[in-house]
Order: C-alpha cells, then structure tokens, then sequence
C-alpha cells in the first residue's frame, strides 16, 4: 500500500488527538479516517507507556480484514506480524493483543487488566458496556484510546454519551470548535472530500450503491434515525426498475439458484428461491409459503420437508415458455445453497438427515441483511419476476416488503430494527441474499480501487 502524503485535514487531526485521552474518527466510509486513524496509531504505539495494548474489533476477522491486513500492507511482514488464532499482533517490536467484541460478554476478556494503549475499529459496533469497561482499563498516566466509527443512530449511546460530550471537534469542513465539553476526547469528524485518493468511478460507484438511510449514513456522513419504509427505494409498480417478465428471466437465468428460509410453526414458513441471470442480476424466481393460521392445520417439520421439495422438483412454479410443446414437464429446481432460519437448528438437522445439501444457517445480522438488499435494489442488481398479466412469482413477499418498516420504539432508544409484523418473506430474501453474496459482490465492486 502506498500512503499518500497526509493532507493538512489529516495532520490537524493527529495532532489533536495526541492532545486528548480518547479520540474517535468518525465520518463517511473511504473518507481516509482509516488511514489516519492508523498514522495516529502507529505513532502512538513507537511512543506509549510500558505495559499491554489491545486493539479491538466487532470480531477478530473483521479487524484482520479492516485494520491488520492494511497495517501489513503498509509495514511489511516484519514490522508487523499477526499470530491467527493466539489473538496477538507483533507491532513495531511491541506485542499488542487483538480480540473481538461482539456481546455482552466480551468485557470479560478486558476485566482486571491495565491497558496504556488500546484501539478499536467500528466502536459503534460494539458493546455498550465493553466500551466503558476500556474506559476504566485505561488507568496508566499517558494511556489513549483510539477509535473509528461510521454514524449511527443519533440515538446511539456513543453519540449520545461521547461525541456530543466532546471537549473539541474537530468538523467535516475542517474548523477546530473547542465544545468544552465534559469528556477528554476529541471528535474528528471526515467527509469523502477528505480522501484525495478517491477514483472519480470509485466515487460514483458508492453513490449508487447506497440510498435512503445508508446513503444519510456512509455516504453524507450524518447520524440519522432509521424512520418511515425500509425500502423505499423498492419499484414494484407495472413497468418499474424492480420488475422483470418471465419471457425475459427464461432467456437469462444461468440455472443457479439459492433458497433463504424463514421457519415458521406458529408464523407462517416462507422460502424465497433467488436465481441468478447472465447480465449478473439476481432474481427474485418464486416463493414457497405455508401459514397454519390460514390454513387451520399446522405442518409437522417432515411435511415442510415433503412439500418443499415437492415444490422445487415440479420446478418451483417457474412457467414454462408459451411456445413449449404440449406435456413439456418443468425441470427440478434445486439450490446450491439454501440458508435457513437460524433458530431452526432442528429442521435444518432434519434436511440434512433426508439428503438436503449445501445446508447452512442463516445469517441473521439484520442491519447488514437490510444493507445488503438495499445495495443490490439501488444498483437494480436485484429483481423481480412476473408473468404476462403482471402477476409476481413471490406475491407474498412483494406484500410485506412495501409494509416493511423500521420499529419507532427501537429508533428512540438508539436501534435500527425492522418491526416485528408480516416480515417473514423480507426475512427468507434478506437470508437468501446474504448466502450468495460471494457471487453479487463482484457486481458492486466493478471497476472500483482500493481507496483508503
């Protein structure tokens, strides 16, 4: 990696945070707070008191791959050398230790020990309570706590408790505001302007991606609540940009196909199946939904199993093409991977014993599931069929992604969750996207660079 010069943004903002016992980069993604963060690190790591460092991220893969894998780039292999799975990082010549910090839990692992350094990436990430647990661990005279973090809620308690509290800011447009606020840390808030290194493509790329909420957050760079519908970008009407007819999906579907799961006994069970087509779009292909409240009867799981699998054998409803010969039968439609509810471990258990492969649980981070269709629906690399009348392939789904909405309860106290009413289809979507997202990926990161 090589690092640019750094700009006077750049070296106002080290230098205030060597000022201050806490620092916190915060700002729009790829607007170099990152990076600077890191210049402010290292320097801080030649110089600070004897005694442990940490640095800390959502999980130990997350901060390999935010944090580690750059600091490697940048140094070489023998300046900075990270031990997987011992939780250390050989930095500069000091042993900084490296953990994750993804529950409640997780300031157990920083109980009883005295730090003199510690950094963290994506502090909004974490824990609420491991966040204060650093604060007393950072007891030496000299010790720093260095973090970043994209925006949140502006609800959420690391704005609310902190940033608001600030004793400097350090603002987007570059002016240095002494708030005289009551907590020794300085805000250093960046914008995408600040990052010089930005390839004007790159830039678009990230303006498309990201829409509504997300854009307020990564790209504007502003702590916003999450209100109103969450995919308000969503155009489902008769020829809108979401919409997509079978004659279409038959000529461009390359016969891979992902099945995302929300298990239901008490709630409707709903399979969305997502295809992928050669112009790289994936596709919304049909649904499976079974709702024992409607239909008086609940199913055993080795119905469910029975009747799904019948489904995706006949074809999965998918329409033959008009010109098809008469008695021309559907073939089997079967996923590659298929992502079930997580909290149906039993279920998945079962498919597996009745020969079901490719079978993993779903990932059920919600806020990034939501993110993830969210991209693919403003890059209109996710679709949705529908026959010749206009009929949908996934009717229910279609239904509660409009009425999908964020839950004003959880928004006041400082939360982006979905309200908990008719989101089984939004959930099976959200499931089946995350399992193939090694595949749509690449069609968001066409022609991009690595920008700091």
């Amino acid at each position: 990696m090589i690092v640019q010069a750094l700009t006077p943004k750049q070296q106002t903002a080290i230098g205030l945070s060597r000022a201050h016992r806490m620092a916190v980069y915060e700002g729009s993604v790829r607007s170099s707070k990152t990076i600077t963060s890191l210049l402010d690190w290292l320097a801080f790591v030649r110089t600070a008191p004897p005694g442990p460092m940490l640095m800390i991220g959502k999980t130990e893969r997350t901060l390999e791959r935010n944090v580690i894998g750059p600091l490697v780039e940048m140094l070489g292999r023998n300046r900075c050398r990270f031990v997987r799975g011992a939780g250390e990082l050989h930095l500069l010549g000091r042993l900084i230790y490296t953990a994750g910090a993804n529950d409640e839990k997780a300031q157990e692992k920083v109980r009883g020990i005295t730090l003199v350094g510690v950094y963290v990436d994506e502090a909004s990430l974490l824990p609420e309570s491991f966040w204060n647990m650093l604060g007393t661990r950072l007891s030496v005279a000299g010790a720093r706590l260095i973090a970043t973090t994209n925006p949140d809620s502006p609800q959420h308690w690391l704005k609310r408790d902190y940033l608001d509290r600030a004793r400097t800011h350090l603002t987007r447009p570059g002016a240095v505001v002494p708030t005289g606020g009551p907590v020794d840390l300085v805000r250093l808030s960046f914008h995408l302007d600040d990052n010089i290194t930005l390839d004007p493509l790159y830039r678009a790329s990230l303006d498309a991606m990201y829409v509504g909420l997300w854009r307020r957050r990564f790209i504007d760079g502003d702590w916003v609540a999450a209100e109103g519908a969450i995919f308000d970008m969503l155009d489902l009407n008769p020829g809108g940009v979401h919409r997509i007819g079978w004659d279409t999906v038959r000529r461009q579907l390359t016969g891979r196909h992902w099945v995302g799961l929300d298990y239901g006994q008490s709630n409707p069970f709903h399979a969305v199946l997502l295809g992928t087509s050669d112009d790289d779009r994936l596709v919304v292909c049909g649904e499976w939904r079974y709702d024992g409240r409607t239909s008086h009867r609940q199913l055993d799981d080795g119905e469910y199993e029975a009747r799904l699998r019948g489904w995706l054998d006949a074809g999965a409803d998918i329409p033959l093409p008009a010109d098809a010969h008469p008695g021309t039968l559907a073939g089997s439609v079967w996923p590659e991977r298929t992502a079930v509810d997580p909290s149906a471990a039993s279920f998945r258990s079962m498919l597996r014993n009745r020969g079901w492969t490719g079978l993993v649980a779903a990932d059920n981070a919600v806020a990034d599931g939501i993110r993830n269709v969210s991209s693919l629906l403003a890059a209109r690399r996710l679709l949705f069929a529908h026959d010749d009348q206009g009929q949908p392939a996934a009717p229910f789904l279609e239904r509660e992604l409009l009425g999908y909405v964020w839950d004003p309860k959880a928004t006041k106290r400082g939360e982006d969750e979905p309200l908990k009413a008719d989101d089984h289809g939004p959930d099976g979507l959200r499931y089946g996207v995350q399992v193939c997202r090694s595949v749509w990926r690449p069609w968001l990161q066409q022609g991009l660079s690595l920008a700091a």
